[in-house]
């Protein structure tokens, strides 16, 4: 009975090792890695493994973008624009409209992302307009622990080498809103 139950406790403790090598994030060691491994996350919608190839600077700056927004929502108080304003951008987002004062850094670029999927808003920056139909990278500098990767008439990104490897140094272009009327984008008629 107690070898049983020390295999079990051996099985168990294999799995989750099995369980953290297969699930934890792929570390770059390349920033030709570092960009595969963003391109592949954003093609396939996966916000959360696009915010693990981001460098900390990088979500940091996408909080900050939006501490204005989540401040908005908690004064937003009885203001029917406002609210029309937050459901709109809740309902673009996928998000119930509550969440709006709480978003975290990896749904917003889910939102940023699918934006730019479907064409709506202003370019975000997230990824340089027209890479997705060529990630040709045509030239690359790295100088220690940066690197810029260049895909010719298509733009650069700008990388970063952390203790978790390669990750894109993100700037987005946006600023932030100074109403909830200026952070929603009608969709296209």
């Amino acid at each position: 009975m107690k070898i049983i139950r020390n295999r079990n406790v051996i099985s168990l403790a294999i799995a989750l090792v099995l369980l953290g090598i297969f699930c934890s994030p792929k570390k770059a060691e390349t920033p030709e890695d570092a960009f595969a491994l963003f391109l592949e996350a954003y093609k396939t919608g996966d916000a959360e493994k696009v915010a693990q190839t981001l460098t900390p600077d990088s979500i940091t700056s996408i909080e900050e973008y939006l501490d204005p927004i989540q401040e908005a929502y908690s004064k937003m108080g009885s203001e029917e624009r406002a609210h029309k304003a937050f459901s709109t951008m809740a309902k673009q987002m996928g998000v119930p409209v509550n969440k709006i004062g709480s978003i975290s850094a990896t749904d917003y670029l889910g939102y940023l992302m699918q934006q730019e999927r479907e064409g709506r808003g202003a370019d975000t920056g997230i990824i340089p307009r027209g890479l997705l139909e060529n990630p040709s990278i045509t030239k690359k500098e790295e100088n220690g622990e940066k690197a810029v990767l260049y895909f010719g008439d298509f733009g650069r990104i700008p990388l970063k080498k952390t203790d978790a490897g390669w990750r894109i140094q993100l700037s987005l272009n946006m600023e932030a809103p100074s109403s909830p009327q200026e952070m929603v984008s009608e969709p296209n008629s």
